[in-house]
């Protein structure tokens, strides 16, 4: 059962897709400090996002103002927007198995190629180019949002991460593991955001999924925590 404060926060943000995919990515950073399953789903995203990055030629001290990288964001947000996501509450479980599934499906080079396609049809299309550069201005608007988020939910996971000495970058508090930790957060926000997408263009799997989890237990749905080792 979810608490009170998560209970308004859905209620208020049925309307809203950003509160909703912020409520998907607290669960999730709580899920990688408390299980193993989590934390391998967090690690798993970390690999992913540096290969995109290398792909990308970006460096991580500047992935979070990177052209490219924002544009990616920017590109992935406006289709999505385009057809909203049915964002529900989900378990960790159903968090965890989205994103892998996502991350197995998409090819080695997609991010690379959604970029080309994003700029060429932007040079060629004005509409499309003030939709894009509309959808970056709420990326970056986000950015700040999601770094409070990550700074509260860090805190609140602080004592589960004591004793472990190579935790995933998303816990992070060094400066400059802080800022890749971020850019993964903020990955992690848009694959959720792309995933829960996804899953409303074929309700029946979800609602299959659904049955399947038997509704979960715990923090955020997980039957059996553990703290990963």
């Amino acid at each position: 059962m979810v608490s009170t404060p998560t209970h308004v926060r859905r209620f208020l943000g049925a309307a809203d897709e950003d509160a909703m995919a912020l409520d998907l990515l607290r669960a999730t950073i709580r899920s990688g400090a408390r299980d193993r399953s989590g934390w391998r789903t967090l690690r798993s995203l970390e690999e992913w996002t540096m290969a995109q990055l290398e792909l990308l030629d970006v460096d991580t001290e500047q992935v979070l103002t990177s052209p490219a990288v924002l544009d990616v964001f920017a590109s992935v947000r406006l289709v999505t927007k385009r057809a909203p996501a049915r964002l529900r509450p989900r378990s960790g479980l159903q968090l965890r198995f989205t994103i892998a599934a996502l991350l197995d499906t998409l090819e080695p080079d997609f991010i690379p190629e959604l970029l080309k396609q994003t700029r060429q049809r932007a040079a060629g299309d004005s509409i499309f180019a003030a939709q894009l550069a509309e959808s970056r201005a709420e990326i970056e608007r986000l950015i700040p949002k999601v770094a409070a988020l990550r700074e509260a939910e860090l805190a609140a996971v602080s004592t589960e991460l004591e004793d472990h000495d190579d935790p995933p970058v998303v816990f992070l508090t060094d400066e400059e593991g802080a800022k890749l930790g971020l850019a993964v957060v903020i990955v992690l926000f848009v694959v959720l955001t792309v995933a829960a997408w996804i899953a409303s263009e074929d309700p029946g799997k979800d609602d299959e999924a659904e049955e399947d989890d038997g509704g979960g237990g715990g923090q955020d749905g997980d039957e059996d925590p553990q703290t990963p080792t």
